[in-house]
């Protein structure tokens, strides 16, 4: 027969371990968003030209988040494509970030692209205030992780 006290002491051993493991799905691998290691920045400056003047001509894409990173990432015709957006808070967001993950790319050493765009809402539409670029090597020494590059 166990007795109260030990039996509690038992059950909060118990519960504590298992809070510390976490709950399914609480680790990084099932997030949306893929393991980065690294990053490389983009240039920017001539596609916020080309979205000043799409602005000034009434273009509808320029209004649009996920239709500017499109346009600035250029997808190539992968298998596997992922849209991640972000808003800020509110109705009209001032800010957003839009994340575009390519995977299955038929390359003997890039198997894949992230691209992460951070938008700030101006007078006229959308800029963007930061480009960011990772790839996927298929043969570093851990190919589920989007590093800076180049790939071996």
């Amino acid at each position: 027969m166990i007795h109260r006290p030990r039996l509690a002491a038992v059950l909060f051993v118990a519960l504590f371990i298992g809070g510390c493991t976490g709950a399914p799905g609480d680790d990084a691998a099932s997030s949306d968003e893929p393991r980065v290691l690294a990053t490389r920045p983009m240039d920017i400056a001539a596609f916020n030209a080309v979205l000043d003047k799409a602005c000034s001509d009434g273009e509808d894409w320029a209004e649009d988040p996920i239709r500017i990173a499109l346009r600035f990432a250029e997808p190539v015709n992968a298998p596997h494509v992922r849209v991640l957006r972000d808003d800020g808070s509110g109705e009209m967001p001032s800010t957003s970030k839009v994340t575009l993950v390519q995977q299955g790319f038929l390359d003997d050493s890039v198997s894949g692209s992230w691209i992460q765009v951070r938008l700030r809402r101006m007078d006229c539409g959308w800029h963007l205030v930061d480009a960011q670029r990772a790839v996927r090597c298929r043969r570093a020494e851990d190919p589920d992780i989007f590093q800076a590059g180049p790939c071996p």
